[in-house]
């Protein structure tokens, strides 16, 4: 876990030469650290506040929690997880926080299978839709499950069928009206649209929160994300020749990944990878622009390269670009 406000004291570069030690543990770190900056620390404790309401005064709150691919939604998913991880109290078991996955087709079937698989019912594909739906509030109960957070809400819009769409979304209204947990609905940014074709949810769930991409359209959007880019520079075992401690070679690090961060790590890993396969003493402009052209757009090379002196500072969004979006 990384904490922007303690960043300065992670380490000092040493001249260290790349071996196979520190080039798996510097990939470890990539995969395995979280960034609190603020957009993720702001939504992680909304969504705590929506645990604490219940537990403490029996009142649930209603988030939907959207964002692009990548932003971060699963590494915060699973962080609420291990805020509140179940536990015994006796022989009796307590999941404070239920996740559950919604399934690629959702139906009444689909949802009430997943939710039951996840309080691990064996007999999950057993009984009508109504008997499973009856076993899920009693075991909602029974094990004081607090939140529930549905994760890929997309999927109930993916399929383009408005009546099963509203079937299933009718069925979710009933889980959060029985339960009496809080709840969070997460997905991609078009999963609201599950909310305007259905009114009783979207009067449930008027708190919404989003996990946006970096940007760097103002000062202080340029800060968070350069500290961002820091952080992952000084928990990596490994000097920078090239690094955002330079101002102007921010930028070329916005373009390259759009300010999401997923595409962040997997940029960091091809420079780190380059350094290592070449024999490196540092990592330069060169292992980025390597990592551009192999971990993110193939056809990243020359002028449409970030890391290419030849790069003009332009959103690669349009068609047929790593980050052209399908309006």
């Amino acid at each position: 876990m990384y904490d922007l406000t303690s960043i300065m004291i992670l380490r000092s570069f040493k001249m260290i030469k790349m071996n196979k030690k520190t080039y798996y543990s510097s990939i470890k770190k990539l995969n395995s650290g979280v960034i609190y900056h603020d957009e993720f620390r702001l939504v992680f404790e909304q969504i705590k506040e929506a645990y604490n309401m219940k537990q403490e005064i029996g009142i649930p709150t209603h988030i939907i929690c959207t964002g692009e691919s990548g932003t971060g939604k699963s590494t915060l998913k699973r962080q609420i997880e291990k805020e509140f991880p179940p536990y015994l109290i006796k022989d009796r078991k307590i999941i404070p926080i239920l996740v559950v996955d919604t399934p690629a087709i959702p139906t009444i079937k689909s949802l009430s299978e997943a939710v039951l698989i996840e309080l691990n019912d064996p007999l999950f594909k057993s009984g009508s839709a109504m008997e499973k739906t009856q076993r899920i509030l009693l075991y909602l109960k029974q094990f004081n499950v607090n939140l529930i957070i549905f994760d890929e809400l997309q999927h109930f819009i993916n399929q383009g069928k408005e009546k099963g769409l509203s079937k299933a979304s009718d069925w979710l209204k009933m889980i959060i009206d029985h339960s009496n947990a809080s709840i969070v609905l997460m997905g991609l940014t078009r999963s609201e649209y599950l909310l305007t074709i259905n009114e009783q949810l979207h009067r449930r769930f008027s708190s919404r929160i989003a996990l946006p991409p970096f940007s760097i359209n103002n000062m202080k959007s340029i800060k968070i994300f350069s500290t961002v880019l820091s952080v992952i520079e000084k928990n990596i075992d490994f000097p920078y020749s090239f690094t955002v401690k330079k101002s102007s070679n921010i930028s070329a690090f916005y373009y390259a990944t759009n300010g999401i961060i997923s595409y962040i790590i997997k940029l960091y890993e091809g420079a780190i990878e380059y350094a290592f396969k070449n024999k490196l003493e540092t990592i330069d402009r060169l292992c980025f622009e390597y990592a551009f052209t192999y971990k993110i757009w193939n056809l990243g090379v020359n002028e449409f390269n970030p890391f290419h002196p030849k790069f003009n500072n332009q959103r690669l969004d349009r068609p047929n670009m790593p980050f052209y979006k399908v309006r």
